[in-house]
């Protein structure tokens, strides 16, 4: 099965921009890659950054697409927060070798990009905070997060016991 990576981190803490250079690399080598990411499914499917009514359909379109593209030889990398245990179980349950990527900042840093991108409502609706704490209670599944904030690839990252 082609390779399946994916992003976990905070929005604004720098997972997109990561992406976009990925993205060049991969076409430039294979041509066979795509980045699938739920905020353009968004975009298409309602307009809106987030609409909380849709989110299971975005999820589910998603999750189909992301399969579709692995059964047609595809590299991908699904471009989102998947800060919660939900979310990462069910990319293993497409991939159990799915490879997660770790993008970690402090919280001043992620604040003031949401700021600089006037998207103060990351921080006044608690999005950045929401995140950051899914992050926490991932550390209680054989995740110890780094101290340090920067850009961490484990292959067993997120290898998360579904007993």
């Amino acid at each position: 099965m082609p390779k399946l990576t994916f992003t976990v981190g905070s929005t604004r803490s720098g997972k997109s921009t990561y992406v976009k250079e990925w993205e060049y690399e991969q076409r430039m080598k294979y041509n066979r890659a795509v980045v699938v990411n739920e905020d353009q499914i968004r975009l298409a499917t309602h307009g809106h950054r987030y609409a909380g009514r849709a989110e299971g359909l975005v999820q589910s379109m998603t999750l189909v697409f992301i399969r579709a593209m692995l059964n047609s030889g595809y590299g991908v990398l699904y471009d989102e927060t998947n800060t919660s245990l939900d979310s990462i179980r069910s990319i293993f349950e497409i991939n159990p070798e799915a490879e997660p990527i770790l993008f970690l900042a402090d919280l001043q840093t992620l604040y003031d990009r949401a700021k600089l991108t006037q998207q103060e409502d990351l921080v006044t609706g608690g999005v950045i905070d929401r995140h950051c704490g899914q992050l926490y209670k991932l550390s209680n599944y054989k995740f110890s997060p780094p101290k340090v904030p920067g850009v961490y690839r484990y292959a067993d990252l997120f290898r998360i016991n579904n007993d």
